[in-house]
């Protein structure tokens, strides 16, 4: 796993302002949940790709993040194809049943999820989690007065940190159980449940330890979230960084054009 990495390429994607990748990403990301054209899919997936190319982040990375979620998309999967019942059978076996409409629904669904997650892999293959929560901390001061920003953006980056930390002692844990004779292959399910139980209460305890000890540090060096905060390297738009703006709005007016359009 991946994801919450930071690949420093030293790409055009990884010089750009991390509030206009940020804010990128949840334009991107909620508009692939409203588009149904075919058309506007092709757009978007030829449009990330060519973003991964200018990343200069190896593809593979793309691909082990994406393998992360491969069990969520399976299910959203069956239960597109086999509960939704609108349109032309194509395939009945008893009572399931799996009409065009559905299995269309199931594969766009399952594009969106990897749309989505190759996008945020993006976001943090090319930011780091200092960059990242400057970015989160600029953006939400206009609600300092309703909102926590700074506790909200701590937790944020504290969380995309330690995602490979932990998924890096997940695989240690599970070498050490391998080598004490836990077969985490067993081709009978319910032993192979039973095995990845025994995963759980180290990882539990280990991650509750880390986040014990970062507590601890964070109050020994008299942490406060109300201080104001400087930041080594302030936050400045370049010209790149209006380039990437115009960008973002010539493609969403493409793919609302797009979407209106009837082939």
């Amino acid at each position: 796993m991946n994801f919450g990495q930071f690949y420093n390429t030293k790409s055009i994607i990884h010089q750009l302002d991390p509030r206009i990748k940020l804010l990128s990403l949840i334009i991107f990301g909620t508009q692939i949940f409203f588009i149904d054209s075919i058309q506007n899919y092709i757009v978007i997936i030829c449009t990330m790709f060519f973003l991964v190319y200018l990343s200069h982040v190896p593809f593979k990375l793309f691909l082990k993040s994406t393998k992360s979620i491969c069990s969520i998309i399976l299910f959203t999967s069956i239960l597109n194809m086999f509960f939704i019942t609108n349109g032309n059978v194509i395939f009945k076996f008893f009572f399931l049943r799996i009409t065009d409409c559905s299995l269309m629904l199931a594969i766009k669904m399952s594009l969106r999820l990897i749309i989505l997650v190759f996008l945020t892999s993006l976001l943090t293959f090319t930011t780091s989690t200092l960059r990242l929560t400057d970015a989160l901390v600029n953006i939400l001061s206009p609600f300092k007065k309703i909102l926590p920003t700074n506790e909200i953006s701590m937790i944020i980056s504290i969380t995309l940190r330690f995602i490979p930390v932990l998924s890096e002692e997940f695989k240690m844990i599970m070498k050490a159980q391998t080598m004490r004779g836990i077969d985490f292959k067993s081709k009978n399910i319910n032993e192979r449940i039973k095995n990845y139980l025994a995963l759980l209460i180290p990882i539990f305890i280990s991650a509750f330890r880390r986040a014990d000890d970062l507590a601890f540090a964070m109050q020994a060096r008299c942490y406060n979230p109300n201080i104001k905060r400087n930041s080594l390297k302030k936050l400045k738009l370049q010209a790149a960084d209006f380039y990437a703006i115009s960008f973002l709005i010539a493609f969403f007016f493409l793919t609302c054009f797009l979407e209106n359009l009837k082939f």
